[in-house]
């Protein structure tokens, strides 16, 4: 599997493909493999936070995903799916909380996704772009949530 690997996502002298993967990114299509959008939906199907699950799946394992994540193009490429998994999980856990405030049963664990209980993000004033981001996706939960609540109200 290994030599499979290597033939598949690294290069001649070793190192792992970033950009390169893509058809929209390389700078030669022989060794892209993948569509920039087809990688996002797998990405987000996976709705696995760490990545962990996409890079097993998907790419060469996790240093691969390291590798891509540290990347200039790719870092900000996975940034932008990273974002839109996170309105994804948070947006199902605001419906859920909207469908539980009622009972008791499972309003904590919606919480958790809600509240983004697995970020491991340091305590301390929050920089600039984490504000920005942060402000981003409370505009798009928001409008979910106006969305859900007017759903309610016309049945």
């Amino acid at each position: 599997m290994e030599k499979q690997v290597k033939k598949q996502f690294k290069d001649s002298q070793g190192r792992w493909f970033t950009t390169g993967l893509f058809f929209e990114l390389a700078d030669n299509v022989d060794f892209a493999i993948y569509k920039l959008e087809d990688s996002k939906k797998n990405y987000i199907d996976c709705e696995d936070v760490t990545g962990y699950e996409f890079a097993i799946n998907y790419l060469g394992g996790w240093r691969h995903w390291l590798t891509m994540k540290n990347s200039p193009t790719m870092g900000e490429v996975i940034g932008e799916w990273e974002e839109e998994l996170e309105i994804k999980l948070r947006s199902r856990a605001i419906k859920q909380i909207s469908e539980l405030a009622k009972t008791d049963k499972g309003y904590q664990s919606a919480k958790f996704l809600a509240d983004r209980g697995w970020s491991t993000r340091q305590a301390g004033k929050p920089s600039k772009e984490e504000v920005r981001k942060e402000a981003r996706i409370q505009s798009k939960l928001y409008e979910e949530f106006g969305n859900v609540v007017e759903l309610k109200k016309s049945t």
